[in-house]
This record gives C-alpha cells, sequence and structure tokens, in this order.
C-alpha cells in the first residue's frame, strides 16, 4: 500500500473514531437521566437494556448505513426526532412534577420504552455522522 494511501486510511479512521466517541456520550447522559428516579434494582436493569439495545441498535443501522444515507431528508427527520428527545427531557429537568409520565414515579418499562426511543433517534444520527465522514 502506497504511504499517502496509508496516511489517508489512518485519518479517516480518526475522524470515524472522534465522531463515534463524542456522539456516544449523549446515550449514557439521556440513560442516566431516565433511570434517576428508579430504584436501585430496577435502575440496573434499565441501564442495561439501555446499553445493550444502543449497541444493538448501532450494528444494525450500520448494516444499512448506505442505503439510509440515500434517502432524502432521513438525517433531518432523525435530527427532528433528536430535538424532540433533548426537549422532553429539557422538560423534566425543569419541572419534574408536571411532566406527564416522568420515572420519578414511573416504571421500568416506562423508563426502558424512554431510553429505546431516546437511543434509536442518536444512533440514527451517530451512523449517519459516521458513514458520511467514512
Amino acid at each position: 500500500m502506497a504511504p499517502d494511501l496509508t496516511w489517508h486510511a489512518l485519518i479517516a479512521l480518526a475522524q470515524v473514531v472522534m465522531i463515534d466517541i463524542t456522539l456516544a456520550g449523549d446515550n449514557a447522559v439521556v440513560i442516566g437521566m431516565v433511570v434517576r428516579g428508579l430504584p436501585a434494582t430496577q435502575r440496573r436493569k434499565a441501564i442495561i437494556v439501555g446499553v445493550a439495545s444502543a449497541a444493538l441498535m448501532r450494528i444494525v443501522l450500520a448494516l444499512v448505513a448506505s442505503q439510509l444515507l440515500a434517502v432524502i431528508g432521513l438525517t433531518l427527520a432523525g435530527g427532528v426526532l433528536l430535538l424532540w428527545v433533548c426537549w422532553k427531557m429539557y422538560q423534566e429537568m425543569r419541572h419534574p412534577e408536571e411532566v406527564e409520565g416522568s420515572t420519578q414515579n414511573g416504571t421500568l418499562g416506562q423508563a426502558i420504552f424512554r431510553i429505546i426511543l431516546a437511543d434509536l433517534s442518536m444512533s440514527l444520527d451517530n451512523v449517519l455522522a459516521v458513514a458520511g465522514a467514512s
């Protein structure tokens, strides 16, 4: 392999890794925010399900990333979904007693549903960004 080509490949790999690390941090924040009101035993289960679902979604979405990039407007749809999740989390942080379905009085099932929904939007953004950079 030519040295010039090797450097370009390494730079591209570094870009993909940095994008992935940067965008993966939001999953941990969301999971932490959602599970904070659950009892300790349920909190652990929700965290495990959240992390596993995020990893699984990224694998599945990465397998079809080239097809997803061909769909016009999908990146915009992922961004809108991510904005909706962020708005809901902001409302809960600002006024936790007023938010309907708050996890502070919610169930494990509600927490897992919210984590999976957030994971889906963030995983889609992550995969599209990495695929676009590569």
